[in-house]
């Protein structure tokens, strides 16, 4: 990514958003991200203040949700490059799973249809291994892309059946 480019990173507020982040603004790139609610910004600055950011006019934030198509237009806008890493984390079993699943798969494709509408030139999703490492059994041989988790696996949790469904929408 050529410097100075706006990079929209989707689920700012989590681990891996946050060390996303983190890494463009120290390489001098303008990111912009996403959170469910604008209150937690608060947060994440916090966190990079404490990881040595000093300047902010680099970041800027779009309050939207994986499950509506609200303001994606807005955080898409300028913006060359798309890291996907927003996903619904559950820490505990929800009680109906087809609904818990529903908003990373439905906002992954949400993410691709106004990337393409923005003309984004790349969007990069970030996976898990859940998503092609729990099926394929045989050591004898490594694991790749096309070794899709079985989604009925005993003991898969919600979280590892939404990514690997979420991954094969995308």
């Amino acid at each position: 990514m050529e410097n100075r480019e706006t990079v929209l990173v989707t689920g700012g507020t989590g681990f891996v958003g946050m060390q996303i982040i983190l890494q463009l603004l120290q390489k001098g790139h303008k990111v912009r991200t996403t959170v469910r609610n604008i209150k937690s910004k608060d947060r994440l600055i916090k966190t990079l203040k404490s990881n040595g950011v000093t300047q902010f006019d680099s970041l800027s934030f779009v309050e939207t949700e994986l499950t509506r198509d609200d303001n994606w237009d807005e955080a898409m806008k300028g913006c060359k490059y798309v890291l996907s890493v927003a996903s619904p984390v559950f820490f505990d079993v929800p009680k109906d799973e087809e609904a818990a699943v529903r908003p990373a798969v439905e906002g992954i494709l949400r993410i691709l249809k106004f990337a393409k509408k923005s003309g984004a030139k790349r969007v990069v999703m970030t996976s898990n291994f859940g998503a092609v490492g729990f099926s394929q059994t045989d050591k004898t041989r490594m694991t790749t892309e096309a070794d899709w988790t079985d989604i009925n696996l005993k003991g898969l949790s919600v979280y590892e059946k939404s990514k690997t469904l979420a991954e094969k929408a995308a």
